[in-house]
């Protein structure tokens, strides 16, 4: 939640709710990329619930990493900086896609925005699946030493599925990650059927 915002000594800013928990990156840094399997899939449902209901107002994210989501003191996971999102939906903006582009994280950004630049919430379904694999694994989907190689491997191929990495995966959300992770977009859950299977 976002309570005021204004401008102080001719610098804009904006007074949010405190997130006591930090980010899920730093979450994953500190446990050295073992996070509780439990804990992983509660966030990744809090997560899933913001974005469909963020969907449902039209408003896509872009930039679903493990840094943009946030706990708050409770251990709830909430979706923050939709700078992307608004930038994206303000029509007054030329060029969009080369105003964005370059805000792009490697590691999670859809197929579909790799090759044309644009995506729907199927993109954020898609950044979501690659997030929540981090999360559950402690490591990338996919990695590469070039930024370029890394991005184009989404195109050609599929990762690894995740419960090889982590034999206390259930087979079940190691399958959910992957189908959130389809390279063609028809083929993902919708955020309902996330919800529900976890």
């Amino acid at each position: 939640p976002i309570y005021t915002c204004g401008i102080f000594e001719d610098q804009p800013y904006i007074v949010m709710q405190y997130m006591a928990g930090g980010s899920l990156e730093d979450k994953l840094t500190a446990a050295k990329g073992l996070l509780p399997v439990t804990d992983v899939l509660q966030w990744m449902r809090d997560v899933s619930e913001g974005l469909d209901n963020a969907s449902r107002h039209g408003i896509i994210h872009h930039d679903i990493k493990p840094g943009n989501i946030m706990l708050d003191p409770d251990g709830n996971a909430k979706v923050g900086d939709f700078g992307i999102a608004q930038a994206m939906r303000d029509k007054r903006a030329e060029k969009i896609f080369e105003l964005t582009k370059s805000w792009i994280s490697p590691h999670y950004v859809s197929p579909e925005k790799v090759l044309s630049g644009e995506e729907d919430s199927r993109g954020d379904i898609y950044s979501l699946g690659a997030t929540f694999y981090n999360l559950i694994t402690g490591f990338t989907p996919y990695d590469h030493n070039n930024v370029e190689e890394l991005i184009k491997l989404r195109l050609q191929k599929d990762p690894v599925a995740p419960h090889q990495h982590r034999a206390e995966i259930p087979s079940e959300v190691s399958r959910l990650i992957l189908s959130m992770m389809a390279r063609d977009a028809g083929a993902r859950p919708s955020y309902r059927e996330i919800v529900k299977t976890l």
